[in-house]
């Protein structure tokens, strides 16, 4: 992946989650398998091009997703929060690999 590859990715894992939000909660799981895809792409081009601390926020950000999606009990926070993480480590995540 390129940059502008990796910047479009970022940009949909931000978008699907923040939509993820305005889904009834007990349909969130179909919106999460699109992120989860998304995911997936990006750990695999991580695993073949490591940056120092991307792993870590990309972690991060697939819990709160997953928050987001209501799949765990121990979701506590409003989606608001777990949107404005996301966004935030999204960002995060681009200035690194996308610079």
């Amino acid at each position: 992946m390129n940059a502008s590859e990796l910047r479009s990715t970022l940009d949909e894992i931000r978008s699907l989650s923040l939509r993820m939000a305005s889904i009834p909660e007990d349909q969130r799981i179909v919106a999460f398998r699109a992120v989860d895809s998304l995911f997936l792409r990006l750990e695999g081009y991580l695993g073949n091009h490591p940056q120092p601390g991307v792993s870590e926020l990309l972690d991060e950000v697939k819990m709160h997703a997953i928050a987001l999606a209501r799949l765990e009990e121990t979701a506590e926070e409003p989606d608001s929060y777990y949107c404005g993480r996301i966004a935030s480590l999204v960002e995060e995540m681009g200035a690194v690999l996308c610079r």
